[in-house]
Order: C-alpha cells, then structure tokens, then sequence
C-alpha cells in the first residue's frame, strides 16, 4: 500500500507538470482527453464497529478511459466515513487500492455517499454508497440493542421458556405517556411496533403463553391479546382507576392487579374484576407461589402475603419503616426474593413467611430480582447497575455497570440463559448472548458390558440419548463396528430437553469375549461422532443337572412291604438335560423311572423305593446318567433297616370275676382280643384249667389292628369259691397269654318274711354288693353278723331301701 500511494504521488506530480507546460486551451480539452473513472466495491457495508474505534475497507479506483484520470477531491455526505488522500492522477488502463475508513461515534447505523471529483467528463462528481453499525463495546457480555422506538421500556417478557418471541412495553414518560408494545422473533435483534400511536402509558405486563397476553398502566389502561399482539382488546377493572402498579396471571383464568393500595381480581381470563382487601399501603409487585399464594411488596418496606387468592392479605415484613420495595420473585412456593431503596435484598426460604437480608448494595435503587436457581440471581435498578450472586445472595458482585445513568427497570433470561434488560429512555434494550442455540448430545452410560450370554440367546441393556442443547438433535445413524451388537433404532430426532432410549442387543454367535462400537451421528457441532464401547462374554448352552439330595435314609421297612422317597431332578441349565439311566447297586432299591428329559427350569421327580428281604441294614448307590458336561455321573448315597414284622396280641381284661351265680346256672363275660402287631396274629387254642369256665371260640386270625371278642362262661356245680387260668395260644412270639378267672357259686336261698302288717322283701341272697330290701316303709331294720353284732340299724321312710354290702366281710348275716 506505501508503495501504491508513492505511485499515486508520483502521477500526480507528472500530470500536474504536463498540464503546466502545454498550458491547453480549455475549450478543447474535453475533445482531447477521454478519462472514466470507476471504484469498486460500490456499495459497500463495513463491519460492526465499536464507537471510538476505526474500521478499514480497501477500494480500487481505476481509470478504464483513453487519457490521464486527474482526481482532484474525495468528499463524504456523513463525517464517520474518511480517506487520507484525496487528489492523484492515474494513467488510462491502470488501477490502484487505497483504504477508506469507518469511524463510528455512536451507537446505531450509519449511512454515507463517498464523492470522487475528477476530469471525468460524464461521472462528476463519481458516488459510491457507503454503510456500517456502531456498537457499543460490550460490557461483562452485555451489549446495546436499538429497538427504533424511542420509549422508556417498563418490562420485557419471553413466554414459555423459549428464546426467540419475546415481547416489551413502554411509555414516552414516566407519567402521562402515549404507550406502546413491541414485539421480537428473533431473541432481541429487531422489533417491530403492535400497538397504534396515543395509547395511554403502560408499566407492567403478563403472558401466559405464546399468544395470550396482558398489559397495564395509566389512567386504568388495560389491553388483552389472544393472537401474539396482532389485535388487543381494552378490558374494564373499575372506575377512578390511578396507576396501575402491577398485572399478573397465573393461568388462562386467574390474575390480579395492583393500583396504588387496591387489589383487583378476575377468575375468568379479565373479563369480570371483583375487589380484594387493599393492602396497608401502595404496592408495587406481585408474585404467584401457586394457585392462591402470592406475595407483593411495596411502600414502607411491606411485605404481604395472601393464601386466599388475593382477596385476604398478612404484612409479614415492615422493617425500615419510611423506604419502599419496587420488586419480588419466586423460583418456588419456597424460595423467593425482595428488592428495594438503598440496595436492600431481602430472601426467603419459607414461602414468605420470614425474610433475610443478607448484603446491601449502598444507596443504589433496586427495581426487581429474577431468580434463575437457589444459587443464581440477578437484581438490577438506578443507575443502570446489575449485581449477581452465585451463592444463594449472601454475595453479589458487579455483573454490568454502564455509568450511563439509565434505570434498568426488568431483568428476565430465557432457557438458553440468554439475558434481557430494559430500562431508560431510547428504547434501549440491554442484551447478553446466552447458551448458542445449537443441539448437544448426550450418552450414557458411555460404555456397555453386557452380563455373560449363551450362544443363541440374546441379552439388552438400555442406551439413553439426551439432547441437552437449545435446538433440535437429529442423530442420523447409529452403526455398530460388530454384528454381534445391535439397536433397536438407527435415526431420530430429539427436541430440547427430551431424550431417546435405544435398545442395544448382545446375540454371541460363538463362545468368548466380543468387543465392539457403536457410532452414533448427529449434528452436534463438538461432538457430530459419539462412540460407545460395548463388550460382552458368549457362552456354550449346556444343561446343569441339580439333585435335590445325595443321601436318601429310609425309615425301618418290614420284610414284605416297602418304603419310597421322592427325588427331585432339576435342570439349572440352558440346554435340554438328557437322563439316560437311573441304577442301584443294590436290588433292594430301585426307581419307577430311569430315563428322561427336563426342559431348562424344569424338574423330575423319581419315586426311589425299598424293599428289604431280610433283617438287616442295607446300603446302596444310585447312580444318575445325564449329558450335563460337568456331571456325567451323580450318584445318591441309599440305606435303609429291614426288619421281620411280629403280631402282637392284647387281651382286655386281664383278669375276670364273675358275680355270684347260682349252682347249675351262668354267668358270661366278654373278653377283647387283639393284635396291635404288624403281622397276622393266629389263636390257635383257648382252654381253661377250671372246666367251669368255658369260652365260646378257641381260634380264629386277626390281621394287624383287628379285635376279636369271646364269650367266656361260668357254670358253677356247687356251693364254693371257684378259681381258674385262661391260656391263650397263639404265635405272638411272647408265648402263651394267661386271664385269671374267679366266681363264686351258690345255692338259692331267697327269704320272704312277713308279719302281720306287711311282707318284707329281701334280694339277692346270696349278695355280692348291693342288698335290696322291699316294703320297709316306716320299719326299723337291724343287720347283726353271724355272731350276734349289730352291723347295721336304721329306721327307713321310704319302701325300698339299697344297703352297699361290699365292703362287708363275706359270711352270713341276719
């Protein structure tokens, strides 16, 4: 470039000698020379410049005519555009680069016309359309956007959480303006007017969501949108309405609004207004907690609280008497701030029911808070000063001062934590770029190991794809470095915030480790290639026999009959369990099956049986072959006592006595007998060794647990006391079973006394144990042994009288 300008000063020299020397007539040197100037690039729009700082473009200017081009002044229309030389000469055909520059000194956009004066007959003077923006430098990340409408920006809203349509509203003063909305779709940048000219100043505004809108302020004003601002309808509260300090909406319904100390309430979207308590003094804000608990703030340092919905307010805070509260906000139905006059920052952790001051911010005056989570809040005011703290507000720090002393009236940050603040005169908003609007991926786990897997079976496990970014995630392939890994999708897309669970399946084709990758693709712009590496063991399908025992002790078994246990056979494996053979080592154990199949999971039970043959201990071994490849062979360890099985006899009563009975009658008894053995009892004979008792039967069988009676007789053939054994027989292995018998025998004697009066009745004679004497009514009896004592005297007043005589010695008595 020094080279060019010398170029330039050397052709100018040149040029200015020839027109000396020649001294041309004027009038006819437009038939002479012929030059045509032309520069490039026209237009032109120079990059965003800081104010007070310089930016340069490089032009060409050449001369496409026949004779010398003599550049004799460069002017501009707007003084931010300039040129270091403004008069050379350049030679027909040739061309040269010179720098013009963009010096900006203040903010917005520039516009110029570069004038290049020369003897160009026909382009004279020549223009070249010039542009360019100045910036304001950014502080702390913040940066100035012009909005075009000159207003003070009382609020700002971004509905939704999003980050493009936002909205602001305004007035031309701060009291007794014209007002205004505005309208962005493009986080910030530009605005565009939705409102008409001459509306009545508005202070403070609520959306719900994208399209239903409100907003508030002078004289009662107050206008609804439900289609984005396009139209706006004017809805009554009340008459005599002053300033309207606040408006708030919790849903589509519900919404209150402040005006001086007066509260006024709508359950119907603002169609109807019904008036709450009004609070102590004028307030300034208000928060919804949720459906009916709210918090506003205002004169005097209140702070209200309602749980009603508004109709019912509690003062839960009036310290420093005489100062105000601007503004409130909650994260939660918890966590909340207050901000106020001379940098107060109050906090709550209770849903408002005590507060805290942690840090005064000096005398500054702080409008509102926004709370974006129970670490990070920002509070901002007069002049034009915005603190943060990032540890619950028991610090703030500068986070912007401007020193232009502006109020800052709102602060708000959309979900990608882009930052807007309006405020002071110009239609100013103050904006800080947040999180860039692009997808990020995110994978976990980041690496698979799937659980060791038989070949032909399949194993899952679950990958989940998150989009943690601020515009779509298309993931556009998911590949697989080994066929043995495989998903269950291969392309999606993810919204914000939303996430996919991709089903990843391990299927081993073969025994041993597999390792593989799997690359996913997406437009992730750090990170367009994820890998995750999956790793799983392949294993042989085999069956696993599983006996429930290996000992098997049978309870004592009579010769003759059996004992049997149950065996559970269960397959643990994954194969098909094959039981070619169940065998004892011992006959006298076997099995009711010995070949089989299980099923994986499955079971067969065997019924194992013993048989003794003799009297004595057996042992033995069952052996179990299968095509379990670890346990060809089980074997259960078998024992079990054989015992002889013996009948048992039992006879009842082991002794008879008969009563007295009469020579050349009888008496009979039942004798009970049986076998309480495990064998067949034979009773093969049953003979007295008295002839006066007889039985009935004298042999007969009886199987285990049968009885049999026998009649056993008493024949007495004389006056005495008779005695005798019963032998039984039999093949009890006791021997012979013995019944003591006894009866006394006895010849009739019967007495029937009378006397004059009554016939007395005495029975049985002989008598054994109880007397019975008949017609007694009103006698006097005596009882005298055969030696004259009195045994017995009684006068009796009933007819029959029983004496129990038992206990008599046996013998004759009168």
């Amino acid at each position: 470039m020094k080279k060019l300008l010398v170029t330039f000063a050397i052709i100018y020299i040149s040029v200015f000698r020839v027109f000396a020397d020649t001294k041309l007539d004027s009038k006819n040197l437009s038939v002479i020379m012929s030059p045509e100037v032309s520069v490039s690039p026209n237009p032109y729009m120079f990059n965003d410049t800081y104010i007070g700082e310089t930016t340069s473009a490089l032009f060409t200017f050449s001369n496409t005519g026949t004779d010398p081009l003599n550049i004799t002044d460069i002017t501009f229309t707007n003084p931010v555009f300039s040129i270091d030389y403004t008069s050379f000469t350049i030679e027909p055909g040739q061309s040269g680069d010179l720098p013009v520059k963009f010096t900006p000194d203040s903010q917005g956009f520039f516009e110029g016309t570069m004038q290049i004066w020369s003897n160009d007959p026909v382009n004279n003077p020549y223009e070249v359309e010039l542009s360019g923006n100045g910036v304001v430098e950014l502080i702390d990340g913040w940066q100035w956007i012009e909005t075009g409408f000159n207003y003070i920006l009382m609020d700002i809203e971004f509905p939704e959480g999003q980050n493009q349509v936002g909205y602001a509203i305004g007035e031309t003063y701060t009291y007794n303006g014209d007002g205004i909305v505005i309208k962005t779709t493009d986080s910030g940048l530009t605005w565009t007017q939705l409102t008409p000219d001459g509306i009545p100043g508005l202070e403070e505004m609520s959306f719900i969501d994208m399209q239903t809108g409100y907003a508030a302020g002078w004289d009662g004003y107050v206008i609804k949108t439900t289609d984005g601002g396009a139209t706006w309808d004017t809805l009554t509260v009340a008459s005599n309405m002053f300033e309207i300090t606040d408006i708030e909406f919790y849903n589509e319904n519900n919404g209150i609004i402040l005006e001086q100390s007066n509260v006024y309430l709508t359950q119907d979207g603002g169609n109807t207004w019904t008036q709450g308590n009004p609070l102590n003094n004028s307030g300034y804000m208000v928060d919804y907690l949720d459906a009916n608990t709210l918090v506003a703030v205002g004169n005097e340092n209140y702070i209200y609280k309602s749980t009603d919905g508004g109709n019912n307010w509690e003062v839960k805070n009036s310290g420093n008497i005489g100062q105000l509260l601007l503004g409130v906000d909650f994260l939660n139905d918890q966590y909340g701030m207050a901000v106020g006059d001379y940098g107060y920052i109050f906090k709550t952790i209770d849903g408002g029911d005590t507060w805290t001051s942690d840090q005064q911010m000096g005398d500054q005056l702080l409008h509102v808070p926004f709370i974006w989570d129970e670490d990070t809040a920002w509070v901002c005011g007069t002049p034009e000063m915005v603190f943060k703290t990032t540890n619950g507000g028991v610090n703030w720090n500068s986070a912007y001062n401007g020193n232009y002393q502006k109020a800052f009236y709102r602060i708000t940050f959309t979900n990608n934590y882009t930052g807007f603040i309006c405020g002071g005169s110009g239609g100013i908003v103050l904006r800080k770029e947040g999180l860039a609007e692009v997808p990020a991926i995110n994978v976990t786990p980041e690496a698979i190991t799937f659980e060791d897997t038989y070949v032909g079976e399949i194993a899952t496990e679950t990958l989940t794809i998150t989009n943690t970014g601020f515009s779509t995630l298309e993931v556009t392939d998911i590949v697989s470095t080994n066929d043995v890994f495989t998903v269950d999708v291969t392309s999606f897309s993810l919204d914000p915030g939303t996430n996919q669970e991709v089903i990843v399946t391990f299927t081993p084709d073969d025994e041993g480790l597999f390792e593989g990758v799997l690359q996913i693709t997406n437009n992730d712009p750090e990170n367009s290639l994820i890998e995750v590496e999956v790793s799983g063991e392949g294993l042989l399908m085999a069956p696993a026999i599983s006996v429930d025992t290996d000992e098997i002790e049978f309870s004592d078994t009579y010769i003759g009959e059996y004992s049997s246990e149950t065996l559970t056979i269960s397959n643990t494996g994954n194969a098909i369990l094959e039981v070619t053979d169940i065998t004892s080592n011992n006959p006298v154990f076997t099995v009711d099956i010995t070949s089989f199949t299980v099923e994986p999971g499955n079971n067969q039970e065997v019924t194992v049986t013993f048989t003794p043959d003799d009297e004595l201990l057996y042992e033995g071994i069952l052996q179990i072959e299968s095509n379990d490849p670890q346990t060809g062979t089980f074997e259960v360890a078998l024992s079990g006592n054989g015992m002889i099985a013996y009948p048992s006899i039992a006879v009842e009563p082991a002794e008879i006595i008969f009563d007295t009975t009469l020579v050349n009658e009888f008496s009979t008894e039942i004798l009970t007998i049986g076998n309480t053995g495990i064998a067949a009892l034979d009773v093969t004979n049953i003979f007295s060794s008295n002839t006066v008792f007889t039985v009935d039967i004298t042999n007969f069988d009886l199987e285990p647990n049968e009885y049999q009676e026998v009649e056993v007789t008493f024949t007495p053939a004389e006056q005495l006391m008779y005695e005798g054994i019963l032998q039984i027989e039999s093949n009890d292995p006791n021997g012979t079973f013995e019944v003591l018998l006894s009866g006394y025998g006895d010849i009739n004697t019967y007495i029937n006394e009378r006397d004059l009066h009554s016939s007395i009745k005495i029975y049985p004679n002989p008598v054994k144990d109880v007397l019975y004497i008949n017609n007694i009514e009103h006698k006097e009896i005596f009882i005298y042994d055969i030696f004259g004592n009195l045994k017995l005297n009684f006068l009796s007043l009933a007819t029959t009288r029983e004496i129990i005589v038992s206990e008599f010695q046996a013998g004759f008595y009168i």
